[in-house]
């Protein structure tokens, strides 16, 4: 099984951010890539996922850490084609998995109905379109469906 840890950062980045999360996950002896970008955080996501090999993602803001390793055994005897794990945020009264951390299968997101990662708006429950944050409609959208 590949588990690839990635995570994405502006290119206007002060590189000493991006310096001190590699410190952080050399430390716990996790590999990480750090993903550079252009744009969107939602479109660097997709990119990643659409021309990369992996059979599970974890996905980490670049200010986002890990406090030890033991994480990552949480997530790989947790993680399976109907999970998607990760930190809950809130948006819009709801709360959901936030890409700042969060993991789910190749299986899953091929099977996703919705693998966009873009901030947009979306209807909530109440038939009311709201702006949703980066990944809140990935998540939604396999949660209606039973994932």
């Amino acid at each position: 099984m590949i588990h690839q840890i990635v995570s994405f950062y502006h290119k206007n980045l002060n590189p000493e951010i991006k310096e001190l999360q590699k410190k952080v996950f050399d430390k716990i002896e996790v590999e990480l890539i750090q993903f550079e970008f252009e744009g969107t955080h939602g479109s660097a996501i997709k990119a990643f996922l659409d021309n990369n090999d992996w059979d599970l993602v974890t996905l980490f803001d670049v200010d986002c850490i890990p406090k030890d390793k033991k994480v990552f055994q949480t997530i790989i005897d947790l993680v399976d084609d109907n999970t998607i794990y990760g930190n809950a945020q809130v948006s819009n009264a709801y709360p959901y998995a936030a890409p700042s951390f969060i993991s789910f299968t190749k299986n899953l997101y091929d099977k996703s109905p919705h693998k966009n990662f873009e901030g947009m708006f979306y209807p909530n429950e109440n038939g009311v379109s709201v702006e949703a944050d980066c990944g809140e409609v990935f998540v939604k959208e396999n949660l209606r469906i039973g994932k």
